[in-house]
């Protein structure tokens, strides 16, 4: 009689995003990822999940980013994740640099220039 080698313990996707990330904005995206990618019948394996993980630490490098990066790929309906084609989109309106040099000219003592 032959001894059966222990079965290692199969992760959940989400134990694989769990142990991914504290953020718990990233996390809830990126299972809402998951729901669109089983939605549209993509392959979901643990492999498939560690190998997008990886994509998406190389596009991206902070949480904010990564956020992002998945709300796109969620909003487009991708089952991969791509960098952001216009990252200005994703920016308060107040740190697009929209500004003239005109603007720039505000004097805060309310003289006028001559």
């Amino acid at each position: 009689m032959g001894v059966k080698p222990k079965e290692s313990k199969k992760e959940s996707f989400d134990e694989i995003i769990d142990s991914y990330t504290t953020n718990e904005e990233l996390r809830k995206e990126l299972k809402e990822h998951l729901r669109t990618k089983k939605a549209k019948r993509a392959p979901l394996t643990n492999r498939t999940i560690e190998l997008g993980l990886k994509e998406l630490d190389r596009i991206a490098k902070t949480d904010r980013q990564k956020i992002q990066v998945v709300q796109q790929a969620i909003m487009r309906g991708w089952t991969s994740f791509y960098p952001l084609k216009h990252d200005d989109i994703y920016k308060p309106d107040y740190m697009n640099n929209s500004f003239t040099l005109e603007d720039l000219k505000f004097n805060i003592f309310g003289d006028e220039d001559e």
